[in-house]
């Protein structure tokens, strides 16, 4: 699925768009929360905090390199 057609389906509510999106980013998230936790479960709440932000303002997201950024960012200020 290209970009815009992926973000647009996530702006409407699509899960399998967003389940996407969380596939193709908790892997590098995970790992750099991880990095900097000392405790496991605590870096699986965070990054679980970080996609469940992005959920929830996605409808203001207009590509996918904003949504990464917003992953990255969110994931550095919850450290």
């Amino acid at each position: 699925m290209n970009e815009s057609n992926l973000i647009r389906k996530i702006k409407k509510g699509d899960e399998n768009a967003m389940d996407i999106l969380i596939q193709s980013y908790y892997p590098f998230i995970y790992a750099y929360v991880s990095r900097k936790m000392l405790m496991d479960d605590c870096a699986k709440d965070i990054t679980q905090e970080v996609f469940f932000t992005v959920f929830a303002i996605s409808s203001y997201l207009s590509t996918r390199r904003e949504a990464v950024a917003l992953f990255i960012s969110d994931s550095f200020q919850r450290l």
